[in-house]
């Protein structure tokens, strides 16, 4: 009798769930929050990945429709496509963004499709999928609630602006990938030469991942130092030492100095503009809830997770330096919310007033939707299709 319900409620649950697919192709942009409501019930580890994954697909299906504005980094993209597809492969690299060699392969063979929005496609659906990965990855290993765990995935899936994700595409790119390898390293015994060679692939999308290595290198070198602090302070100190060190360059190696490269990172050293309080109040808002939950949540120090956090301790001087300059602290923050699920889970944990971290977290999640709706008005988001609701129609 028993067996006989279990394969009824098996078969009822097969129905359901393709039932559920069948929606999702025909009205993808719809099904989100409904695969949203599935994994606040839903206890089946792989069915929620299925979930989880089948939001990736969506969003991609979004990022390949989407129309990139002119103001927008993947219309420069699109461009650069349709320069490569009549370009000899052994000319891509001069005909493309500097250094970035992998992305530029990867944009040689996409725009012979044709369809050009394959490119911000692979790297949405892809992106997404890690950052799901490691979210439930940690609400595996804290053995966190479903409703904690659906309200730092919302937290998490918010504060990643999906708009801009499109918009800036590679930096956002290769640090998920940077992301999901130092989890791999601190938690997983990702052997280092494997994470320090993937984290120099991911430069090749975008170079702003070889600040990562080095930070990643710093706090490996130091990690049972007991003069840490001096490392920290040289940090924090940053960006006088960043234009002090490119002037010492540009005297001794001037024609170096000069190139496209270095004149754009000094541009972003010497431009400390805040263009958007509004935006500026809620990245620094999660760096500093993320720098107190981090620290309230120190590891003894027999802990496994310990090279971790001395990697975030640097990581935070970091952001904390580069805080006067918003360009550069929107940018690694890209890296922060990939690695923010580790920390918001083991705090879900240990805080004693656990309702003032949800609350927190709630006012997050809604200052992320408005900001998302702002950045809708600001810059027109429109689709290669007639209505994204109902794409079939024609």
């Amino acid at each position: 009798m028993e067996k006989i319900k279990d394969n009824h409620y098996f078969t009822k649950q097969n129905i359901g769930l393709f039932l559920l697919i069948l929606f999702a192709i025909f009205f993808p942009v719809l099904s989100i929050p409904v695969f949203f409501y599935k994994l606040l019930y839903e206890k089946n580890w792989k069915l929620r990945m299925f979930y989880l994954f089948c939001i990736s697909l969506i969003l991609g299906f979004l990022a390949l429709h989407t129309v990139p504005a002119v103001t927008d980094d993947l219309y420069r993209h699109f461009e650069n496509m349709n320069v490569l597809r009549h370009t000899k492969f052994s000319k891509i690299f001069q005909s493309s963004y500097s250094g970035v060699f992998l992305n530029t392969l990867i944009m040689y063979v996409i725009s012979f499709t044709g369809i050009n929005g394959l490119y911000p496609a692979l790297y949405v659906t892809i992106g997404y999928s890690l950052i799901f990965y490691i979210l439930l990855f940690f609400q595996r290993k804290f053995k966190c609630s479903n409703q904690n765990f659906m309200l730092i995935l919302l937290f998490v899936f918010f504060a990643i602006n999906f708009r801009d994700f499109i918009s800036g595409l590679r930096n956002y790119f290769a640090f998920i990938i940077c992301a999901f390898l130092l989890i791999q390293k601190f938690y997983n015994n990702l052997d280092w030469k494997y994470c320090y060679l993937g984290i120099a692939i991911a430069s090749l999308i975008h170079t702003s991942a070889l600040i990562v290595l080095m930070l990643v290198i710093i706090s490996d070198i130091t990690a049972n130092w007991k003069y840490r602090y001096v490392v920290n302070l040289s940090i924090l100190l940053f960006l006088p030492l960043s234009i002090l060190g490119y002037k010492i360059f540009e005297w001794i190696l001037p024609g170096l100095a000069h190139t496209i490269f270095f004149t754009k990172v000094y541009n972003y050293l010497t431009t400390p503009n805040i263009f958007n309080i509004n935006v500026y109040v809620f990245y620094i808002g999660i760096v500093l809830l993320s720098i107190f939950c981090h620290y309230r949540n120190k590891p003894l120090k027999n802990a496994k997770n310990i090279n971790f956090s001395k990697f975030m301790d640097l990581y935070f001087v970091f952001l904390l330096a580069i805080s006067p300059i918003m360009l550069l602290l929107m940018r690694f923050n890209f890296l922060l919310m990939p690695l923010l699920p580790c920390i918001l889970f083991a705090s879900t944990r240990k805080f004693k007033h656990k309702k003032l971290l949800q609350c927190t977290l709630m006012l997050f999640i809604l200052a992320g939707i408005l900001m998302f709706l702002a950045s809708l008005r600001a810059y027109p988001w429109t689709f290669n299709i007639p209505h994204i609701l109902f794409w079939w129609i024609r």
